[in-house]
């Protein structure tokens, strides 16, 4: 049986694009992971990179990753949103009319 997380489309930081998400479940965030901009990881966080992975945990178990990434015009507000889910895990989105 698939477990279930509820996400909506939320404004990202530049124009209010929905191009980001808000985690409607209730959650806690577990390991996050800054991303150099060149793929990988950046644990010592030698990168000055604002983009991150956080794991998504639900009553204690790990829902999904979600991944934030943010603009590098200077002023590294946050762009967009994607949500993986983990296996056994699945999205259901909510749409504001």
């Amino acid at each position: 049986m698939k477990k279930i997380i509820t996400l909506t489309p939320a404004p990202d930081g530049y124009r209010g694009d929905l191009d980001c998400l808000e985690i409607l479940t209730p959650h806690s965030v577990g390991e996050v992971v800054r991303l150099n901009p060149f793929g990988g990881s950046d644990p010592e966080g030698i990168y000055e990179c604002l983009d991150t992975r956080y794991e998504i945990i639900i009553d204690g178990e790990l829902a999904g990753h979600l991944y934030s990434y943010h603009g590098n015009n200077g002023i590294g507000k946050l762009a967009s949103e994607v949500f993986v889910p983990a296996e056994g895990w699945q999205v259901e989105w909510i749409f504001e009319e």
